[in-house]
């Protein structure tokens, strides 16, 4: 279930849906914010040099810009990240093949799997991209909460500490941390409705 946006805030247009409908540059800018430094750590472990690197990331998010306006969330669990993943593995594989270049053995492995949905690559793609995007968002909304709150959710969600514990360390009630965490969650899922871990 969605968490709605705090009421005393305007809600934005999600990210996704400004990309694909009015096709924004600030919007824009905000994706490859969330995106290129995900991919560029992804690919950069495969020994990629960085100008192949930055052309690649280019390409991905050449073929994101096209195809966005025909990606439909199917109410699925991580329906963008999927798409994302397989966009990522497709234009790893044409780009290389096309340039006449041969990617490394692992760097052509690694695109191989991430096509897989079951695969090791899949699974871990999924897991770093939940929590680095979650993060990222964080740091988009950081100036609009406390410090009680910010920790309140870093703690408990990035962290995975547990609420009794986060309350003792930050001095407050248990309900003070539960209140925090959901209005962040809220402020995170009203910019990234579709690009949160459990969207």
């Amino acid at each position: 279930m969605e968490i709605a946006a705090t009421s005393d805030e305007p809600t934005p247009i999600p990210l996704l849906e400004e990309l694909a409908v009015a096709g924004s540059e600030a919007g824009w800018e905000r994706f490859v914010y969330l995106y290129e430094p995900f991919l560029a750590a992804r690919l950069r472990r495969y020994g990629l040099q960085n100008c192949d690197e930055l052309d690649l990331i280019q390409e991905v998010f050449a073929v994101v810009l096209r195809k966005l306006p025909e990606f439909r969330h199917n109410g699925k669990n991580g329906a963008f990240r999927a798409w994302l993943r397989a966009i990522v593995a497709v234009t790893t594989k044409h780009a290389f093949g096309l340039q006449k270049r041969r990617p490394t053995t692992d760097l052509g492995e690694w695109a191989t799997q991430l096509a897989d949905d079951g695969s090791p690559q899949s699974a871990e793609w999924d897991r770093e991209h939940d929590r680095y995007v979650t993060e990222r968002l964080l740091e988009l909304v950081r100036a609009e909460f406390d410090e009680v709150d910010y920790q309140a959710f870093r703690r408990t969600v990035l962290d995975e500490e547990s609420i009794p514990d986060v309350a003792d360390a930050l001095g407050v009630t248990r309900n003070v941390v539960y209140i925090a965490r959901s209005r962040v969650l809220a402020r995170l899922r009203a910019i990234g409705r579709g690009l949160m871990p459990d969207e």
